[in-house]
């Protein structure tokens, strides 16, 4: 009998990015067996549009104290074996890593022998299980590359010196975009980081993995694409940076606290800490909002040298 594999999808307020998500992995020519949906606390509309889309026939309860679980099935579009939904309404916003700790946890509970971790805005290619199980040994965690959604040829990891010739290529740390996992890890590193409440839990988890002796690799031929309007290309002093698109700017706060962390746990030699605080530093005189900018800078390393974990902007 194969192994089984289940997704962990995490969501908030993208509920048409979601479903696209879930249609993907409903296409898999290696079928998932289950997929944990972790709704954090949604406020546009997610519940009923899973309903009216037939992911789940019944609606949470208003006004929760707590997480509420229930589990659902639908039928794969390969074989139309079942895909049970394990839909799980949190009662308030953990963010992406209070999200992804409770998906990988139970999903471990559950007994699943891999898990398969994305956001909501990724669409993985038909085959891109398939490929990344191909080439994944169980004690070993994988990523497929990741593609601009808009133009299917834009590599995501131009940084990296990897050949496309190659299937797996080996890396130092990997994102939760595709991360394929086997529960003999999670058995070892425990669950994610779920005090860090958005950005570089991914990065923390690992670098955790890889410090236990766990290889991290690069599946080249499986394919996941992404919005690319979460980063953009900007020029300061003739030298092109990349940075990322914070909107109203509250994410430098935890990408800079928890760099920190990062820092304290692993050392300079795989956080690379300068060069993320000079970066975070410079994009703030090149994006709107610079004073509240500086300021969640600022507070992000007192708080990431005080430790203060959590939802640390109210």
């Amino acid at each position: 009998m194969s192994d089984s594999v289940c997704a962990v999808v995490v969501t908030y307020n993208r509920k048409d990015l979601l479903i696209e998500c879930l249609e993907a992995l409903k296409k898999q020519t290696r079928p998932i067996q289950g997929i944990y949906l972790i709704d954090n606390a949604s406020t546009d509309g997610t519940p009923e549009l899973l309903l009216e889309k037939g992911y789940i026939n019944e609606l949470p309860p208003h006004n929760l104290k707590e997480p509420w679980e229930k589990e659902f099935e639908i039928k794969n579009l390969t074989d139309e074996a079942p895909i049970k939904i394990h839909y799980v309404r949190m009662h308030e916003n953990t963010g992406g890593a209070g999200g992804f700790y409770e998906g990988v946890k139970r999903g471990y509970e559950k007994g699943y022998d891999w898990l398969w971790l994305m956001d909501d805005d990724c669409i993985v290619e038909n085959n891109c299980l398939d490929e990344q199980l191909r080439y994944t040994n169980f004690n070993e965690i994988s990523c497929p590359i990741k593609l601009s959604i808009n133009n299917k040829a834009d590599f995501a990891y131009k940084k990296l010196k990897i050949n496309l010739n190659n299937y797996k290529t080996l890396v130092s740390n990997l994102p939760f975009n595709g991360m394929l996992i086997n529960r003999s890890v999670i058995e070892k590193i425990g669950f994610p980081p779920k005090d860090f409440y958005i950005d570089r839990d991914d990065i923390y988890y690992s670098l955790k993995a890889l410090h236990s002796g766990f290889k991290l690799y690069l599946i080249t031929t499986a394919k996941l694409y992404h919005p690319e309007d979460t980063w953009k290309k900007i020029k300061f002093f003739f030298k092109e940076f990349v940075i990322c698109n914070y909107g109203t700017g509250d994410k430098i706060y935890y990408k800079v606290r928890n760099s920190l962390f990062l820092w304290k746990e692993f050392g300079f030699k795989y956080t690379h800490i300068h060069k993320v605080l000079i970066r975070e530093f410079i994009s703030i005189f090149l994006e709107n909002n610079q004073i509240r900018r500086l300021y969640l800078y600022f507070k992000g390393l007192r708080d990431g040298i005080l430790n203060k974990k959590g939802k640390g902007i109210q």
